[in-house]
């Protein structure tokens, strides 16, 4: 049973045991954001004939990282069960997960924030297919020029960097341009991105994780002898300073050597309530993000496709920022998957996280043209062709170009 065997994208709802047993398959994806990219079985819809792929417009967000802070590890979860160790009130089990959280809190010295070899080697992959997938874009005579842009933080550059890798292998001769800078987060993030609910999302997880395990039987695993009052909250930065292993490089932290599978369960729920209820249009936010960030974002990709419509001389847009960038664009124009306005707490069932919006998660609008000049897109979420459900396609997944620009323009409007 694979990421993708509950159908496409867009699916309206998992049962319980469907979302249960996808956790259990890999119980990685608790996770959510720092979930590492899963790559997609790849299909292709043939175009219709006489129509060939000359333009892509795509934005990725950084692959894997390292935390952007150590505050959880130095703050909020060393200094406690250091003090337990030092007063002889850990388990053996209790030492164990010390040792853990120290080793990967050492992984992270100097490099907060920072891309792994890991979110480096799934950008090289993402470009690799991509260039597989639609060669005839990269092979036009009068369109030898790939433009670039990252916001001005260095794992979305990095992540631009290791994207052009393959690109530059494959076409010695594409002309290659990269630009950052404050300029370039104003539309690729925006500088105000968090808004007035930037803490919201964090206690609605706080209180799904306490309403759903017993704090009292974690800290029994733990501790020799009570619980030191020790919250469910310790537990859930507990577990949230272990999640991120898996997108350092080399092995990561088993999580089931020290939560069970009811425990990893509640944080994936948690976890993204807060996703959900930070990233998305939720009935709490309001749609603060989709609208502040998307609306932005959308003009300059219907900009340089414009651009491209008319004959320019770029093949492809690659922009490189974080999910805070993607999210509220997806859900801006209302893909599949993205369309809907519900509670955060409603999520877990309705928009996991782990699949919508993992590290290095992206989307491609790849456009078409015939002799006659008409232009058809189709859409790539996380490489799996997608839609949008307002807007009816006019072969399998290809819209024409001047009725999704229409739509794009109302949205803006």
């Amino acid at each position: 049973m694979g990421l993708f065997a509950f159908g496409a994208f867009g699916q309206a709802a998992y049962s319980d045991a469907q979302m249960r047993a996808l956790i259990a398959e890999d119980y990685t994806r608790m996770g959510n954001l720092h979930h590492r990219y899963e790559v997609p079985t790849i299909y292709n819809t043939p175009a219709p004939r006489g129509y060939k792929p000359f333009y892509i417009s795509h934005y990725g967000r950084h692959g894997c990282r390292y935390q952007n802070s150590l505050s959880v590890y130095d703050n909020a979860v060393i200094p406690v069960l250091d003090s337990l160790g030092n007063a002889g009130l850990l388990t053996p089990l209790g030492r164990e997960l010390l040792a853990d959280i120290k080793s990967i809190r050492n992984a992270h010295e100097g490099m907060e924030g920072m891309l792994t070899q890991r979110g480096a080697k799934t950008h090289r992959g993402i470009s690799g297919r991509m260039l597989g997938r639609f060669k005839p874009v990269f092979r036009q005579r009068d369109a030898q020029r790939v433009r670039c842009a990252s916001t001005p933080v260095p794992r979305c550059i990095m992540s631009m960097s290791n994207f052009l890798i393959p690109i530059q292998r494959a076409y010695e001769n594409m002309e290659i341009s990269m630009d950052t800078g404050e300029r370039y987060r104003d539309y690729l993030v925006h500088p105000n991105e968090n808004g007035p609910h930037a803490e919201q999302g964090f206690e609605m997880a706080f209180d799904s994780f306490a309403g759903a395990v017993d704090a009292r039987a974690m800290a029994a695993r733990f501790l020799v002898g009570g619980d030191c009052g020790l919250s469910a909250e310790f537990f859930y930065y507990v577990m949230y300073s272990l999640d991120i292993s898996q997108c350092l490089d080399g092995e990561f932290a088993d999580m089931r050597k020290y939560f069970s599978d009811e425990d990893i369960y509640a944080f994936y729920w948690a976890n993204d309530i807060r996703a959900y209820n930070v990233l998305g249009r939720s009935l709490e936010n309001g749609g603060y993000r989709p609208d502040l960030i998307g609306k932005a974002l959308l003009k300059d990709i219907v900009a340089k496709a414009d651009e491209a419509a008319s004959g320019g001389e770029v093949c492809a847009d690659l922009r490189f920022g974080h999910d805070s960038g993607l999210a509220p664009l997806m859900f801006f124009i209302r893909a599949e998957g993205f369309d809907m306005d519900i509670s955060s707490k409603d999520a877990p069932l309705r928009w996991p996280a782990f699949r919508y919006m993992p590290m290095a998660s992206n989307v491609q609008f790849v456009f078409y043209r015939n002799r006659d000049g008409n232009v058809l897109v189709k859409m790539l979420f996380n490489e799996v062709e997608t839609g949008i459900p307002a807007l009816e396609a006019v072969s399998g997944v290809y819209y024409e170009w001047s009725a999704l620009r229409e739509y794009f323009m109302g949205l803006l409007d």
